[in-house]
């Protein structure tokens, strides 16, 4: 599921939660799923510039200061 592994992605880029933080609230089994998951959005963003262009334009969101 792209839009929950991005969501995962984000949970740790921007939130900065910890694998085992992100695994239990996604309801994955281990640390090493979320680490699996992770690599897998690296890697997809790596080849498709569309979604790379898109993750950094919501990065650039969740970063902002409340109210911009």
């Amino acid at each position: 599921n792209e839009a929950r592994n991005l969501a995962i992605y984000f949970c740790r880029k921007v939130g900065g939660y910890k694998l085992t933080e992100i695994g239990k609230y996604f309801n994955l089994k281990s640390y090493t799923g979320v680490s699996s998951v992770l690599e897998r959005v690296r890697l997809r963003m790596a080849r498709n510039k569309s979604l790379r262009e898109n993750a950094s334009r919501i990065m650039k969101r969740l970063n902002a200061p409340i109210g911009s």
